[in-house]
């Protein structure tokens, strides 16, 4: 009996068997194999989440220049596309997700003023000072981080913060 038989029954060819043989470190299993390893793809989603901390929004443009400034950084010469932008989201689906803004109705814009908009944040700072809540954020719920959107877009959602794209998909 050879060491192939056993292989016949599961339809992997000889030659299959005999190159992982040889080749010990070969890789096992479908797909692509992946160009950074994971703690370079730990950095990397670190930098996306750090920016939404400093009050930028991560649009797919930036996310792609910062992608392909890092690829050269690390030498790799493959310049990431909005595909492997995806599919490092979808790697990351714990991490960060696509999240669509929602877009301001006309009526909510236009009642939205400059008067009405600080007349809220002097009852919401008086409110919280009243109950001493200033300094324990983590006593507050309900807090909406996405802020309003005129125009709709997909954005990256962090646990805290949202990281939006310039990508329009369906209406408008």
């Amino acid at each position: 009996m050879s060491v192939y038989e056993p292989y016949c029954s599961t339809w992997v060819s000889e030659r299959t068997v005999r190159s992982h043989r040889q080749n010990a470190d070969q890789k096992f299993g479908g797909g692509r194999s992946r160009y950074l390893n994971d703690e370079q793809e730990c950095y990397l989603l670190s930098l996306f989440n750090l920016l939404p901390e400093y009050g930028f929004k991560t649009a797919a443009d930036v996310a792609l220049t910062i992608s392909n400034e890092y690829f050269k950084s690390i030498g790799l010469s493959f310049i990431p596309g909005r595909k492997c932008l995806r599919s490092f989201v979808n790697h990351h689906k714990t991490d960060i997700k696509w999240k669509k803004e929602e877009k301001l109705e006309k009526i909510r814009a236009a009642k939205f003023a400059e008067e009405t908009r600080k007349s809220w944040f002097s009852l919401l700072n008086k409110t919280l000072i009243k109950l001493d809540l200033m300094d324990k954020p983590g006593q507050i719920f309900n807090c909406d981080k996405t802020g309003f959107s005129d125009k709709t877009q997909r954005m990256f959602i962090n646990k805290k913060y949202c990281l939006s794209l310039s990508i329009f998909l369906g209406k408008h």
